[in-house]
């Protein structure tokens, strides 16, 4: 159970990570496209520029959101290239991996405790077969438990 709060806590701390990422690179993309065709398309607004940077994050609007910046100049594709870089493959890597491994743990967990519950059950079933309290099955006996 602790092993889960923990996870939780984990993944709700990368959650605000990729958040305040996100928050970062909306503001710069907010005042560094203004007065250009690329803030007047896609980043007229902050909410607008957090909704385009957040879709870009998923990578649907990934050539449509950086080809007007590149025909302004192609320094703008650092932008674009660090965002995903950072976002896709460390932030979102890191989210997931983190879900694994709660997923993973509590699967352990789970195994863990269908063996505790196996081993219960035979030694129940071992007893009522040993007659007499003997310590060990006689042939007739392990004929019968392994029935």
């Amino acid at each position: 159970m602790m092993q889960a709060m923990s996870n939780a806590k984990d993944s709700a701390a990368i959650i605000i990570l990729i958040l305040l990422f996100i928050l970062y690179y909306t503001i710069i993309g907010y005042y560094l496209f203004r007065g250009t065709l690329q803030g007047y398309q896609n980043f007229y607004s902050p909410g607008e520029t957090w909704y385009q940077m957040t879709i870009l994050l998923t990578t649907s609007n990934f050539p449509d959101i950086m080809l007007p910046a590149l025909h302004q100049s192609t320094l703008n594709f650092f932008f674009f290239s660090s965002y995903l870089i950072l976002g896709l493959y460390f932030l979102l890597n890191l989210l997931l991996a983190t879900i694994f491994s709660g997923y993973k743990s509590k699967m352990a967990e789970k195994a863990l405790q269908q063996a505790d519950k196996r081993m219960i059950y035979l030694e129940k079933y071992y007893n009522l077969c040993d007659t007499g309290n003997k310590g060990y099955l006689s042939i007739g006996e392990a004929r019968k438990f392994f029935n």
